[in-house]
């Protein structure tokens, strides 16, 4: 009896006249290859290959005739001019059997299924190419007008405060890990393990990065990782530069700002303009900018001023707009944040009588209650 062995790949299809669907192969009527021996060796009637580029793990399921025989399937990839086997099996009694292959590195192979006893290669299918890269890793930040790390910080941060910035990473086929790095003495370093856990589907997982906390004066380099996974490649951010400082340091201008509102706003970040006559709260980096050139009591009470609005700012946190919503039905007005913040200077010590342009000297009822519920910490 004339041997023969009936197998085929995705890829070979038409050259054995396999229907494939979606890329992948459907069963298929047997195609004879001559093998050596003079007995015979197993028909295979079809095979499918489940292997996507980005996964490292190749299967091969082949279906075959059922049989008692010491012949065994096997995968096998090409080596140099040869081929070696990697797996094999005996024969499924049901007559299908399945091989797995995990590449172990990058790149692309040949493999082949073939019929073997005792070690020999009686008949086998074409080579089949296999890749395995990995696609790239879909990373997006929280906000997305800042791509560096801490850029929400305006660049600075107060000592024994924390800036943050947060990622958005697709885990889709697994969870994934990463890291905070910062450059010191020449070297990037670990400072904060991330993690974003396996989600299939809706918003992808998010990861906070903090910069650590410190009392000292100085500027640090950042940048975020995110390690490579079996499928996915690995991801770097840009860097990002900090300033950390301690407010206790200030001096000047600076320091008198400092001063005026350090019982309320104890650990905060001010700079000052260049130029102008407008002061300015960030709700996005709690940094206060002062104007230049104010004394005594319109000094203290712009900085007070300036300072509710950063209390407001934390309270709300990244709800604003449920701020402004609030705040504008409690005054009446649709510019509420600023006049809660007036009200609230005035608890703080603000002259009413100080040459500044108050919002509004009104802070009776609902308005005055609601200045004390955000100086307590409650939200009005």
């Amino acid at each position: 009896m004339s041997t023969r062995l009936i197998v085929a790949l995705a890829s070979v299809a038409a050259a054995v006249g396999i229907t494939v669907f979606g890329g992948q192969p459907a069963a298929a009527m047997p195609v004879a290859i001559p093998a050596a021996p003079a007995y015979a060796v197993p028909v295979i009637h079809g095979s499918s290959l489940d292997s996507y580029p980005w996964e490292p793990a190749k299967k091969v399921t082949v279906w075959h005739d059922p049989s008692s025989a010491t012949f065994r399937i096997a995968l096998q990839k090409k080596s140099g001019t040869g081929w070696k086997t990697v797996t094999s099996k005996a024969l499924g009694q049901r007559g299908k059997t399945t091989l797995g292959y995990k590449m172990a590195k990058e790149g692309t192979v040949q493999l082949r299924i073939a019929a073997t006893e005792g070690g020999k290669t009686l008949s086998a299918s074409p080579g089949q190419k296999v890749t395995w890269k990995r696609s790239r890793s879909v990373v997006n930040h929280r906000y997305s007008n800042y791509t560096k790390p801490f850029a929400e910080a305006d660049g600075k941060v107060a000592a024994g405060d924390q800036a943050r910035h947060g990622l958005y990473v697709w885990t889709g086929r697994s969870a994934r890990t990463g890291a905070l790095q910062m450059r010191k003495n020449g070297q990037w370093v670990t400072v904060q393990k991330l993690a974003w856990k396996k989600k299939s589907s809706g918003i992808p997982p998010l990861a906070i990065a903090k910069t650590p906390k410190t009392k000292s004066n100085v500027s640090r380099k950042y940048r975020i990782v995110v390690n490579a996974s079996a499928y996915e490649t690995g991801w770097t951010s840009k860097t990002g530069t900090v300033r950390h400082e301690n407010p206790r340091s200030y001096t000047g201008y600076r320091k008198l700002s400092y001063d005026y509102m350090k019982k309320y706003c104890p650990n905060q970040i001010i700079t000052v303009k260049k130029g102008g006559s407008e002061s300015t709260a960030h709700s996005g980096s709690l940094r206060i900018e002062m104007a230049p050139g104010y004394e005594g009591s319109q000094h203290k009470a712009i900085a007070l001023h300036e300072c509710a609005h950063i209390i407001t700012f934390r309270l709300y946190g990244n709800d604003l707009e449920a701020m402004d919503r609030r705040l504008n039905k409690i005054f009446k007005t649709n510019n509420g944040v600023e006049l809660v913040a007036d009200c609230m200077a005035y608890r703080m010590g603000a002259d009413r009588n100080a040459a500044v342009n108050w919002y509004t000297q009104d802070c009776k009822g609902a308005r005055g209650a609601a200045a004390k519920d955000i100086l307590s910490g409650r939200k009005p």
